[in-house]
């Protein structure tokens, strides 16, 4: 991923090392004082048998806050439903669009589960009255973030990107 040399980490995360709460292996959002006016994540799964999976996303910049831009904790007041501007995607999975400069993309970001109230479509997660998820007031992560009877599971949606 050519793009990210020009990137500065922020966070750095290990979710086999993680439990119920969130602890960097690097937490630099505190030390960084640039401006900056792009945003990127990148994940990467390992199976215990064949290739490693990789997601890379970068964006314009949804917030000038550094500190909201990691996993959203209640204590980082991060809360985002909107439109992402300008992405470039890169992946090895399947069924992912890949490109640059993409249109369409929603991020959806916040401490607690999708509850029965969605006020904002989009397009991978259409609004049911059949929709049944945990209550918005229960922590991240819980077993079933979002859940549907209506909605195949590779359409469910999860506090997360959404492209």
């Amino acid at each position: 991923m050519t793009e990210a040399k020009d990137y500065t980490l922020v966070y750095d995360l290990d979710l086999t090392k993680n439990g119920g709460n969130i602890a960097y292996a690097a937490d630099n959002h505190a030390s960084i004082t640039k401006p900056f006016d792009r945003i990127a994540y990148f994940l990467e799964l390992q199976p215990s048998t064949g290739e490693s999976q990789y997601l890379y996303v970068s964006m314009d910049a949804f917030t000038a806050d550094l500190g909201k831009i990691g996993v959203p904790t209640v204590a980082s007041k991060a809360f985002f439903q909107q439109d992402v501007k300008n992405m470039n995607v890169l992946s090895n999975v399947k069924g992912i669009v890949t490109g640059d400069a993409l249109t369409g993309g929603n991020i959806e970001f916040w401490p607690n589960n999708y509850g029965r109230r969605i006020p904002r479509r989009c397009p991978m997660r259409p609004i049911k009255p059949s929709i049944s998820a945990i209550s918005p007031a229960t922590p991240w992560p819980a077993t079933a973030p979002c859940k549907s009877t209506t909605t195949p599971p590779s359409r469910r949606c999860l506090p997360s990107i959404i492209f």
